[in-house]
């Protein structure tokens, strides 16, 4: 069973029995313990990241502060070893909650409300502290002193009012053209040029990620039209059959506008200025972005065609 450190006493005592203290004493494959000293004369205590390079997590100074100093994208990208592992060194708890999202929680505080509600960890920890960079906790009471208010979203009342008329307005736009078979013609070009490519499975889609696409969506919508380097775009975008052999119909080409507009939403409504303020954005539009390969076709190759 490994030791878990309470305090920054435990920290330093630890660190102290290291034969190299410039490389740091290793906790686990995971951590591993820096002793640093500021322009006051202050030492405190870093605990780094290892495994893709060596970077900071933590810092514990002797007032029994621990300050998470990580990036949210480090942690995303360290999750299976802070998630497992954390809790068998540190007083502490991380659990994924969205994508991008985690949640906090010291020991002393998962204890009590599991007394006081007989709830399981996973359960509590849905209301627990979410990570920044920059969030802190007394290492001893277990108290968050710097939680943010919310992670939520909340709009403007009129400019949601707004944004929903255009929204809608903008479907219905699509789904007109669709009843009287205007997309065919771009389904059908699209299809075409993919039969012809080599073993027809090198075919490409929008990174609606980018800026010159949604850019392209933003103004389309605002100003209620659809030029056709859209619609071919979206006529691009349905996932019809494995290695996409079957040609989209009108109703594919509907339902994949619906779940881009779904993905995008989140940036959409900021352009659209719908936000007082905002929470965590779990970034959707990105699964549009293939960074392998030559998957992503640009609005000006679209333009050419």
């Amino acid at each position: 069973m490994t030791k878990i450190y309470y305090t920054y006493k435990d920290l330093a005592d630890f660190f102290a029995k290291g034969r190299k203290p410039s490389q740091g004493r290793r906790l686990s494959s995971a951590f591993r313990l820096f002793k640093d000293t500021d322009k006051h004369s202050v030492v405190s205590y870093v605990v780094h990241l290892e495994g893709y390079g060596s970077k900071p997590f933590m810092r514990i100074t002797p007032d029994n502060i621990v300050e998470f100093v990580a990036t949210s994208e480090e942690v995303w990208h360290n999750s299976q070893s802070i998630v497992c592992s954390i809790q068998n060194w540190f007083p502490f708890a991380i659990e994924r909650h969205k994508k991008g999202l985690y949640r906090v929680a010291h020991h002393r505080t998962l204890e009590t409300i599991r007394e006081q509600t007989k709830e399981y960890n996973y359960i509590i920890m849905r209301t627990q502290p979410a990570y920044y960079q920059g969030l802190k906790f007394n290492m001893i009471t277990g108290e968050c002193l710097n939680r943010r208010a919310t992670d939520r979203f909340i709009e403007k009342p009129e400019e949601r009012k707004a944004w929903r008329q255009t929204l809608a307005r903008f479907k219905k736009g699509i789904k007109a053209r669709a009843k009287v078979r205007a997309l065919d013609p771009f389904v059908n070009e699209v299809w075409s040029a993919r039969q012809q490519s080599d073993g027809r499975y090198h075919w490409k889609q929008p990174d609606w990620s980018s800026e010159s696409w949604i850019k392209l969506l933003e103004k389309s919508m605002k100003d209620n039209v659809f030029p056709r380097e859209l619609l071919i775009g979206f006529c691009m975008t349905p996932h019809t059959g494995y290695y996409q052999q079957e040609i989209p119909t009108s109703s594919d080409v509907i339902k994949s506008v619906d779940k881009i507009l779904g993905d995008l939403s989140i940036e959409l409504r900021r352009r659209f200025g719908v936000f007082k303020s905002e929470g965590h954005d779990e970034r959707k539009q990105e699964k549009y972005h293939y960074s392998w390969g030559d998957k992503n076709i640009t609005l000006e190759e679209v333009s050419k065609r």
